[in-house]
């Protein structure tokens, strides 16, 4: 009697049918009729019936034809005894051989494939790593040794995981006085929204593009300060964007109040009639401001205020123009009259609402002109400067 408990799985790849397979490390039995093996086309089971021992080394496939797949064979020795003995029979040492190789052969089969049936009802435990093969493994349960490896290793990568996301954590802000770089962004409140909320830029102008709170001007003035122009001579406080104060209502203001414009008259306009200035409109000088308007439904707060002075021992009546593009926006008339050698000073005040109804320039300006016999003249540089101040305020929704 030879002993034939020693086994190894065999496994190639194959596709089609009527292909065999060279099984002689599973070492089956020699009996050509017992079907002690089990095959599996990747980790599936086959039916026995698909396969002909056609020798002890060699198994061929009579089944339907396949895709290219691994084939696996594994020895299945079966279950039942080789022979059953009944009570008073005698039995020869064949049949003892036979039945101690049978019982042999299934111990080497389950310390290589694992305990119980394999490919047959009952599952069969497999001390494997867990891995993708059980997500299609029908065969086979888990042992506790690999569910515990397995957990092990989780373990040690969360360990490695922890220490790698604190090594990142300097690189973020903390919940605590972030100081966030970059730009960060956040959920856009609603506009009715007056809590501790995070607000966003676009929240910003949301709310300030608004009809739901009155927005209104709140004007200051600083002891000493006098109002300056830029370089163009135009202060855009709309566009602003420095170290200059600003106020709770400026910041209201800013959904009607798109641009405040101011400009002051560089030097005086002295007219004299009679002559060419009769009733002839003259710019100040320098006292305009060109205004590209936001759209056709921005509207235009515009106001002028300034000194006239006669000259000594003359009389005139004068008019001072408030002008947009070509629209006389507001005229103040008066005259002025000076006797014995003295100079007369006198004051103006001009304002209007303009609306152009359209996008294009549009030029503020003040303008002077004579009715009658004198000289008279805009704003004086000495002995202190009195200039024209022009200001100009536009409104993005409607002012009225």
């Amino acid at each position: 009697m030879t002993w034939t408990f020693e086994t190894q799985a065999v496994i190639a790849t194959r596709d089609g049918t009527g292909w065999t397979i060279d099984v002689t490390a599973a070492n089956l039995d020699a009996d050509l009729t017992l079907k002690d093996f089990v095959v599996l086309f990747g980790t599936t089971a086959q039916s026995v019936t698909l396969f002909t021992k056609v020798t002890r080394t060699s198994l061929r496939y009579d089944g339907a034809s396949i895709a290219s797949t691994t084939v696996e064979v594994r020895r299945r020795t079966p279950v039942a005894p080789a022979k059953e003995v009944r009570y008073g029979e005698r039995f020869s040492s064949d049949d003892w051989n036979r039945e101690m190789n049978r019982v042999s052969r299934r111990a080497a089969e389950w310390e290589l494939f694992g305990l119980g049936s394999i490919g047959g009802v009952t599952l069969d435990p497999v001390n494997a790593a867990y891995g993708s093969v059980w997500g299609t493994d029908t065969l086979y349960a888990p042992t506790r040794q690999a569910v515990y490896n397995k957990l092990e290793a989780m373990t040690a990568e969360r360990v490695s995981g922890d220490a790698a996301i604190s090594a990142l954590l300097p690189a973020f802000a903390p919940l605590v006085s972030p100081a966030l770089t970059g730009t960060p962004t956040a959920p856009t409140p609603a506009v009715t929204a007056n809590n501790t909320q995070l607000q966003t830029t676009a929240g910003v102008r949301q709310f300030l593009a608004s009809g739901s709170e009155l927005k209104t001007i709140n004007n200051a003035s600083v002891a000493g300060s006098t109002i300056t122009g830029t370089t163009e001579g135009v202060t855009q406080v709309g566009n602003t964007n420095n170290l200059s104060l600003a106020t709770t209502a400026f910041a209201h203001i800013a959904s009607t109040v798109k641009h405040i414009y101011s400009v002051q008259q560089n030097a005086p306009l002295s007219l004299t009639n009679p002559g060419t200035a009769l009733n002839t409109r003259v710019d100040l000088p320098g006292c305009a401001i060109a205004i590209t308007p936001r759209s056709t439904a921005s509207q235009f707060l515009v106001f002028a205020t300034g000194h006239i002075q006669t000259n000594a021992a003359n009389s005139t009546f004068e008019q001072t123009f408030l002008v947009a593009g070509s629209t006389v926006v507001d005229v103040a008339r008066a005259r002025n009259f000076s006797a014995g050698g003295g100079a007369n000073f006198g004051s103006c005040a001009l304002i209007g609402v303009v609306s152009p109804n359209t996008t294009s320039p549009v030029t503020f300006r003040v303008q002077g002109a004579l009715e009658s016999a004198g000289t008279l003249t805009w704003g004086q540089s000495s002995p202190v400067s009195d200039m024209w101040c022009l200001v100009v305020v536009e409104f993005a929704n409607n002012f009225t």
